[in-house]
């Protein structure tokens, strides 16, 4: 959930949660899916992922973003990641926000959650 100091801050402007439950707060951010993995030809570059790219996994259903860190040093952390939940998202774009790798960073960062799924 918000931190107290947020959850004031977006109260004094008149912001109100759209999230009523722990239910809605867990359930995964619906991102809109636009790749498909069976469409990747690696020797077609316009079949190739790119950051903000995502898919459901056919087994669980569970939304995948493909991530590409801006910051060339952490390339090898380039891959696939689950997307956040609702509430995940809520708090990503109204304080620090984390990157598929952990690292707190501002939510309008190109590495920001918020910012890989076109949100910011």
């Amino acid at each position: 959930m918000l931190q107290a100091e947020t959850a004031a801050i977006a109260a004094k402007f008149g912001y109100v949660s759209p999230i009523s439950s722990q239910e809605e707060y867990d359930e995964q951010y619906p991102a809109e899916v636009n790749y498909n993995p069976k469409d990747f030809d690696i020797d077609k570059k316009e079949t190739h992922p790119k950051t903000g790219s995502v898919y459901l996994t056919e087994r669980t259903s569970k939304a995948r973003c493909y991530w590409r860190p801006y910051n060339k040093e952490n390339r090898d952390l380039e891959g696939w990641y689950d997307v956040p939940s609702m509430g995940e998202m809520e708090e990503y774009c109204l304080q620090d926000s984390l990157n598929p790798a952990g690292d707190w960073v501002e939510p309008d960062h190109p590495d920001s959650w918020p910012s890989i799924l076109g949100v910011i």
